[in-house]
């Protein structure tokens, strides 16, 4: 209930400082606050890693911006979001990005003939 609370007080407020307030929330707080304001300037706010890292991916998998993916350091969260936006974007380029064999070749297999 505490997290929903500052994230609605964010929201309506209009204010993310709202989230520096939150304590052991703040992270969860930016990433939510990110998502809904289309900004992906907030996610750098995050310090914890894995909740950076889906901040990132879930912007870029809302089509704001691909190249949003690179700043991903979790090597698995990385391809997934590229993975993501190949078959949001029905573009093999990004299934380049892949280093996996087999992700690279099932994005490839699904985005055949897309560019």
């Amino acid at each position: 209930m505490r997290s929903q609370c500052y994230n609605t007080l964010a929201e309506v407020k209009e204010d993310v400082g709202v989230c520096a307030e939150a304590g052991s929330y703040k992270d969860s707080c930016y990433q939510q606050y990110a998502q809904r304001v289309s900004d992906s300037s907030i996610c750098d706010m995050i310090t914890d890693l894995s909740s950076k890292d889906s901040c990132y991916s879930g912007m870029a998998g809302k089509g704001s911006d691909p190249t949003l993916c690179e700043k991903i350091k979790t090597v698995y969260m990385k391809e997934d979001c590229y993975f993501n936006v190949a078959m949001r974007t029905r573009d093999s380029t990004y299934c380049d990005k892949i280093t996996d064999s087999n992700r690279k070749q099932n994005c490839l297999q699904n985005t055949q003939g897309q560019k």
